[in-house]
């Protein structure tokens, strides 16, 4: 959790959980909560991306933050976001690479008028599946196939969304 300030015109307070559960060898169950809230009067420019610890997560679309939506087609003071996958190897070549099926489920929604709450109402909800390509031990692309509210959505990423 962080806790900030824009030069006094607006506070900021988030949280991101995360964590994964190995079930087995070449599978992993993968999960992340985020939540952020802002006061004051926030600009456009903070209203569109979280500055988590490790690199910004953008509100909310995208492949790092709702695979389902567009890039950037939801935008609001707080966010609620979730995310769930699970990781299946499909090869193994240890140090050399693999080859990775996901399967997810991204669910989120923003408060830009109404205050933050926890709730279902409003929640942005879609799935889909992808391919991730590892190449020796750290460079990772992903290739996203995802239906939801904004119908079939593509995205490709650099590295796991979290």
């Amino acid at each position: 959790a962080q806790a900030g300030s824009g030069g006094g015109d607006y506070t900021r307070l988030y949280t991101v959980l995360r964590g994964d559960l190995p079930l087995r060898e070449g599978t992993l169950v993968a999960a992340r909560l985020l939540a952020s809230g802002m006061g004051g009067n926030p600009t456009l420019n903070a209203r569109l991306m979280i500055p988590a610890w490790n690199h910004g997560i953008p509100v909310l679309g995208g492949e790092l933050s709702h695979r389902s939506l567009d890039a950037g087609r939801l935008i609001g003071r707080d966010v609620l976001l979730g995310n769930l996958e699970v990781r299946q190897d499909i090869l193994n070549f240890g140090d050399y690479g693999a080859i990775t099926a996901v399967a997810f489920t991204d669910a989120g929604r923003v408060f830009e008028t109404e205050k933050f709450a926890l709730t279902t109402h409003g929640l942005q909800v879609g799935g889909g599946g992808g391919i991730a390509l590892r190449v020796l031990r750290g460079t990772i692309f992903t290739f996203n196939f995802a239906g939801g509210p904004d119908g079939f959505n593509f995205s490709v990423g650099s590295g796991w969304m979290f």
